[in-house]
């Protein structure tokens, strides 16, 4: 029995006829054979419509930024189709594992979707019914990819708990390798499933690189066709340090430019594409304000005066720099030489402190008394109690656990995919 999958795209069937004019054009003598029986591959007890597929392709088409050829349609043919065919074989488990995806959900995932792309609400349904794709060909998608999100998570998030020691020794890295040069990466991974795929997936990923070098966009590719955790996110990989990156990527990365594409590269689980984004310190920029506890003894000066002359005052200030080892001692030494002034200025932000204070203290040590410091109406020595901030705004520890999870449930993820297509009953009729 066809599963009533197979028929959802009935009533949109006017939507895509004029889509059926270049279907001859994608594959030549097979492709009209199963457009005559109108099922371009069988899934077990589901089915792929050449309609669906059609519009599939449209889909990618748009994605890419690729041109809407019908060679271009020739080419996406056979890849999509076997996006189509993983993403039935994930849409029947989570229909086994009762998991639904409402509307609410749906709704809050396209308007992210608009959000990423910088489109107005309502835009992006208005953009694909301007190419002939109908709007469930897209909620299709992300509704297969929530869902399968959620039947992974259910079934292994146990097994995908992450350690204290885990997250600290990542935490560890991070704060190590924060000033040093890092890359900016962006990958495309094209699954291999069995060595009779090889060659036609090698050709696809060489012709996904020329057509990227050409202009086609990376994200939107990778959006469709990665089988990468990172492919939603448009393949981006964020910043990385050499010394954690695999031997995959060390083989490519030091050769690129930013804005350069790599040539695939063969790992164990398909090929893989590498764009260089940017090279240099992803911290550089992201520090937090530094705020400074600071205390001070001051003394007035004023020439009238015998008792408070410059030289006399300094005198009894280099008592500070001699004696003062932390801001106690400022206490005390502010009582007992007779500032004027209270010892503790609170704390405040560089920005905030006169000129010649500021370049005294920004980089004291914490208890350790500046030099004697000139100022409009006397002299003083400041001391920093504690400085807060200032250092690189590095992910939180429970951001780090988060992302090692989902990338241990992205590997549980892929195995899962794996054994349900080995177990599947697959017939191809493109």
């Amino acid at each position: 029995m066809i599963s009533p999958h197979a028929f959802r795209v009935l009533p949109r069937l006017l939507m895509v006829l004029p889509m059926l004019l270049f279907a001859l054009t994608v594959g030549g003598d097979r492709v009209a054979r199963a457009q005559t029986l109108g099922i371009a591959a069988v899934v077990n007890e589901g089915a792929i419509t050449m309609l669906d597929l059609q519009a599939r392709i449209e889909l990618a088409l748009l994605n890419s930024g690729l041109p809407p050829s019908n060679e271009q349609r020739q080419r996406l043919a056979s890849p999509v189709l076997r996006e189509l065919i993983d993403e039935e074989l994930q849409r029947q488990r989570i229909e086994e594992a009762g998991i639904e995806i409402d509307d609410r959900t749906m709704a809050a995932a396209i308007a992210d979707t608009e959000r990423q792309n910088n489109l107005r609400p309502g835009q992006l349904q208005a953009i694909l019914e301007q190419r002939g794709i109908p709007v469930e060909t897209l909620e299709d998608q992300i509704r297969t990819r929530l869902g399968w999100l959620r039947l992974v998570g259910r079934q292994f998030r146990r097994l995908a708990a992450v350690s204290d020691e885990e997250v600290e020794e990542v935490y560890q890295n991070l704060r190590e390798t924060a000033d040093e040069e890092q890359e900016r990466l962006a990958e495309i991974l094209l699954p291999v499933a069995t060595p009779a795929d090889e060659p036609e997936v090698r050709a696809f990923a060489e012709r996904l690189v020329r057509q990227i070098r050409e202009g086609a966009s990376f994200g939107g590719l990778a959006e469709q066709f990665s089988a990468s955790p990172t492919g939603p996110a448009g393949g981006q990989l964020g910043w990385v340090s050499r010394n954690v990156m695999n031997d995959d990527l060390l083989s490519v990365v030091p050769s690129l430019q930013p804005g350069d594409v790599s040539d695939p590269v063969r790992t164990l689980s398909g090929y893989l594409i590498v764009k260089l984004e940017n090279r240099g310190s992803p911290f550089a920029n992201q520090r937090r304000p530094e705020s400074l506890e600071l205390s001070q003894v001051f003394l007035p000066v004023r020439a009238d005066d015998p008792e408070r002359t410059a030289e006399g005052q300094r005198e009894k200030l280099e008592r500070v720099g001699q004696e003062a080892r932390s801001c106690s001692d400022m206490d005390r030494l502010a009582e007992e030489l007779e500032s004027p002034l209270a010892a503790s200025l609170g704390t405040l932000s560089p920005a905030d402190l006169q000129p010649d204070i500021r370049n005294a203290v920004l980089t004291l040590p914490v208890g350790e008394p500046s030099e004697i410091i000139e100022l409009p109406a006397g002299i003083m020595v400041a001391m920093v109690c504690s400085r807060e901030g200032g250092g690189m705004v590095l992910p939180s520890r429970q951001e780090i656990e988060e992302r090692l999870q989902t990338q241990k449930l992205n590997v549980f993820g892929r195995r899962l995919l794996r054994d349900t297509r080995r177990a599947a009953f697959i017939d191809i009729r493109l």
